[in-house]
């Protein structure tokens, strides 16, 4: 059984540790498989262990165009060529994209291959889709469309997605397939154990929690500005992990709301649970996500859990609200009100987040790999 991966660019985020807890699992069972990438993170490369790195390597003449074309166009050639000659000479049973679905398609109409292509689909494409003009939004759906009618199958990371798919992509039931992320990973109790070196832990005071790249669909400025109403009621603290292109507006608003004392913006953090596990309060404060990462995570560290109930995944997760609480989606008022319940009277929360911790088990790698595998071979 021989995997390859697609996934040019390997970067920090949900989507890559998903990767690295599915190929790491998998190869454990006996799989063969190869990350194909361009570039790498260095520190995301240090948590690959056992699957191969393939670097997509270019022809000699590509290297005239570097300073030629746009950097994206440029990238997607290199990508494009390495590909071929990868899967020429190693010809594995399948291939599925990470990313950069639609390259993968465009390699099968230049080679004849054997090799299964499998689309992975992490994100509710309607919900990203709809923040596009009108113009941009057609041509990426029907980008879209041509991608999902010539893949073998589309894995859909939650039913949001599946859905999603089914009802706006024209595609049937049966080529689409729900298999969860693996984000219940045993690996994460032992890193949540480690010591924190930061101030606010040394305190007797409740400490809410966000992680995720700092983007508009992660919606902190929502967080910052319910934590503004929640400070002025009941005194605490609010970290946040990650990095990415919002940073500036989310300091900027921070700043605006005279919570410097109050909010950390941490940056990416190689090892987030440790933090996870010793806050009182997760917050997801999403306008759209595809499956939700943190909050299993989050169930599987005992930690309670509010999410915006955004397309598509925390209202799945969490079991119709049964395992966590759920706010609209850009609701600053509700969100806020909901964390001040939380700090008055915690029990109903933590009750919710023992029922929760033992349902984390669905979503345990050992599991989920064995559904990639059924689905994949």
């Amino acid at each position: 059984m021989h995997l390859a991966i697609l996934i040019p660019s390997f970067e920090k985020g949900g989507i890559e540790r998903s990767i690295i807890r599915i190929s790491k699992e998998m190869n454990r069972l006996g799989c063969k498989i190869d990350l194909l990438v361009v570039q790498i993170n260095p520190e995301m490369k240090d948590l690959i262990d056992g699957p191969r790195i393939i670097y997509l390597s270019k022809p000699k003449f590509l290297i005239f165009f570097k300073f030629l074309l746009p950097r994206f166009i440029y990238f997607n050639l290199v990508s494009f060529w390495g590909l071929i000659r990868y899967l020429k000479k190693e010809q594995p049973d399948s291939l599925m994209t990470a990313r950069n679905a639609l390259l993968a398609i465009f390699v099968t109409f230049f080679i004849k291959i054997k090799t299964k292509i499998v689309i992975r689909e992490p994100l509710h494409i309607t919900s990203v889709l709809n923040k596009h003009s009108r113009f941009k939004k057609r041509l990426l759906s029907y980008s879209k469309s041509v991608v999902y009618k010539h893949s073998d199958k589309v894995i859909a990371i939650s039913e949001g997605v599946s859905k999603d798919l089914i009802d706006n992509f024209n595609l049937s039931p049966q080529k689409v397939s729900r298999i969860y992320n693996p984000s219940a990973d045993p690996v994460i109790k032992d890193l949540s154990n480690e010591n924190i070196d930061h101030p606010w832990f040394k305190r007797d005071m409740p400490i809410i929690i966000g992680i995720g790249r700092l983007t508009e669909q992660k919606d902190f400025y929502t967080l910052v500005d319910s934590f503004s109403l929640v400070t002025k009621e009941k005194e605490c603290k609010l970290i946040i992990i990650g990095e990415g292109p919002e940073k500036n507006k989310i300091e900027t608003l921070i700043s605006e709301r005279s919570l410097e004392k109050d909010v950390d913006l941490i940056g990416f953090q190689k090892n987030p649970w440790k933090y996870l596990s010793k806050s009182n309060l997760f917050v997801l404060s999403s306008l759209w996500e595809g499956f939700g990462n943190v909050i299993v995570e989050s169930m599987y560290l005992g930690v309670p859990v509010i999410s915006t109930d955004c397309p598509s995944g925390p209202r799945e997760i969490l079991n119709n609200g049964d395992l966590g609480s759920l706010v609209l989606p850009g609701d600053t008022e509700s969100l806020a009100k909901k964390i001040i319940k939380f700090l008055n009277s915690p029990d109903e929360f933590i009750e919710k987040s023992l029922r929760a911790q033992k349902e984390s088990s669905n979503f345990l790698p050992s599991q989920i790999a064995q559904e990639y595998i059924r689905e994949l071979f």
